[in-house]
């Protein structure tokens, strides 16, 4: 909690530069804290979701926590990279990148690509407008956002 109001306030890139750029640190430090916690449980991003028995209110509240969690881990990594963009600082869009595709690669591995596709949209165009540049990584999460585009049309989730 102490991460998110720290977090809350936006600052000027300009003018308080240092404190946008800590922001992004505090981001990406909270979601892999949320992510280690999640590991911890067994329940990262790439694992199975425990199964819920009908009609067992406890157990599906348990599912829907996992799942936010997942969700604000790849949204604190993503808030870290737009801080990035904000004050011109590639390597914090790199960092977020790094942590997004290191976090997330089992479940492309796993074809588990619910929740995936806008994060890894929005990363790869951020890193499409950086100067400097890490060409591996790139192709590593373009070809995730294709497995994951493919998936959603497949499923009927495309356009």
């Amino acid at each position: 909690q102490a991460a998110e109001r720290a977090c809350a306030d936006e600052w000027d890139p300009v003018k308080d530069r240092d404190l946008v750029i800590q922001q992004a640190q505090v981001m990406f430090a909270n979601a892999e804290a949320r992510y280690l916690d999640l590991r911890k449980k067994g329940s990262e991003p790439g694992q199975p979701l425990p199964e819920v028995k009908a009609g067992n209110q406890q157990q599906q509240q348990a599912v829907e926590y996992i799942v936010a969690e997942r969700g604000r881990v790849l949204s604190g990594f993503l808030e870290g990279m737009r801080l990035g963009l904000k004050v011109g600082e590639d390597w914090l869009v790199l960092n977020g990148a790094t942590y997004i595709w290191n976090y997330h690669m089992p479940c492309v591995r796993q074809r588990e690509y619910d929740g995936l596709y806008e994060g890894l949209e929005e990363a790869v165009c951020a890193l499409l407008v950086t100067k400097q540049q890490d060409p591996p990584l790139l192709a590593s999460l373009c070809e995730a956002l294709g497995a994951c585009l493919l998936h959603k049309h497949r499923t009927g989730g495309g356009d």
